[in-house]
């Protein structure tokens, strides 16, 4: 007989394909604040700082 195999934990492969996406994600989001004229960086702490008051 076959072991049941656990597909809920997280693998290898996961972990990339979340790293693959978040720096596109940030390359994205760079690229975009640059051709805006937004300093990428203050965007960011901005939303960050919003998010408390």
């Amino acid at each position: 007989m076959k072991k049941a195999v656990d597909t809920k934990k997280l693998t290898e492969k996961d972990l990339m394909v979340v790293g693959i996406f978040t720096a596109v994600y940030l390359i994205i989001y760079i690229m975009t604040s640059c051709i805006l004229g937004v300093i990428p960086i203050v965007s960011l702490t901005m939303t960050f700082l919003a998010a408390f008051f």
